[in-house]
């Protein structure tokens, strides 16, 4: 069952990954991480962190928003219970 379970975590967990850029994109080389966190499979958000915050007072960047390789550690340890999703902001 527990097996079972392992692989259902591992098979259900979303790689999907989201890029979009606002005004001309990046214009310099700062990059910032952030990440968002989830309770019960996403279903509830523990820690949401807009992407506007990270950018700061920049107006031309690139925001993406996947989920890494140590997000795919923290849901598949705490079974889907706890999930995050990384979002890297170029400016």
């Amino acid at each position: 069952m527990a097996a079972l379970l392992l692989v259902s975590t591992l098979c259900f967990t979303s790689c999907l990954g989201v890029v979009h850029t606002v005004g001309g994109g990046p214009t310099g080389s700062d990059t910032k991480f952030d990440a968002n966190y989830y309770m019960f499979w996403g279903l509830w958000p523990v820690i949401y962190v807009d992407s506007r915050t990270v950018a700061g007072d920049s107006t031309s960047y690139r925001v993406e928003d996947y989920v890494a390789f140590d997000d795919l550690l923290i849901s598949v340890f705490s079974l889907g219970l706890l999930t995050s999703r990384t979002i890297k902001v170029d400016r």
